[in-house]
C-alpha cells in the first residue's frame, strides 16, 4: 500500500497504517466483486430487507472479514445501527503483531 508525504512523495505504508488501509479497502468491496479474488470482500447485504436482524447479520459479517485477514487475532466491541439505507459500524482489533486495539469505523450505504 502507499501514501503521499508532505514532499509529494510516493512512501509505503507499514506496520498499523498499512493493516488499517488493508482492511478499510476489503470492507469497500463486496465478495465475488473481483473476478480474480472472489473471496476478498464483504458479503454483499444489498437488498435484504432491513428486520431487526440485520444489524446482527451485517455485524457476524463485518467480524468474520475482518479476522480473515491475518494480521488481525481478535475482534472486539463491534458494533453495527442501521438507519434506513445506511448501516454504521465501529470494531476494534487486535492485530497479531502486538500493541493496542485498532479503532475501524464506516458505513454501509445501499438498499437494505
Amino acid at each position: 500500500d502507499i501514501d503521499i508525504a508532505s514532499n509529494q512523495d510516493i512512501l509505503t505504508v507499514t506496520g498499523v497504517s498499512n493493516l488499517k488501509q488493508g482492511v478499510m479497502l476489503k470492507l469497500n468491496v463486496y465478495r465475488g466483486e473481483l473476478i480474480a479474488h472472489s473471496d476478498y470482500g464483504i458479503l454483499n447485504i444489498l437488498g435484504i430487507r432491513t428486520l431487526p436482524s440485520l444489524a446482527a447479520i451485517t455485524q457476524s459479517q463485518l467480524e468474520a472479514t475482518l479476522l480473515s485477514d491475518p494480521r488481525i487475532s481478535t475482534v472486539v466491541n463491534s458494533s453495527v445501527s442501521v438507519q434506513g439505507d445506511i448501516a454504521s459500524f465501529q470494531a476494534e482489533a487486535l492485530p497479531n503483531f502486538g500493541g493496542p486495539p485498532i479503532l475501524l469505523s464506516g458505513t454501509f450505504q445501499g438498499t437494505f
